[in-house]
């Protein structure tokens, strides 16, 4: 999968998975320092997506 950075080049882990269990698919990021991320695949959350370089950048949700 794509290795995946937040808004400040901070690595998240990799993108594993997509899921598709709803209007907008999820992002399934694992083997960073905060566990496993589940990441909307929409542009409120996702900031660069860069094939060449296997990279994403993304917005992570904040937990409340």
């Amino acid at each position: 999968g794509l290795a995946a950075f937040d808004e400040q080049g901070q690595a998240l882990g990799a993108v594993e998975e997509v899921w598709n269990t709803g209007p907008v698919p999820n992002l399934v990021v694992r083997g960073g320092p905060g566990g496993e991320l589940l990441v909307p695949f929409a542009e409120d959350f996702v900031v660069k997506v860069d094939l060449p370089a296997r990279k994403v950048v993304l917005k992570v949700p904040e937990l409340k």
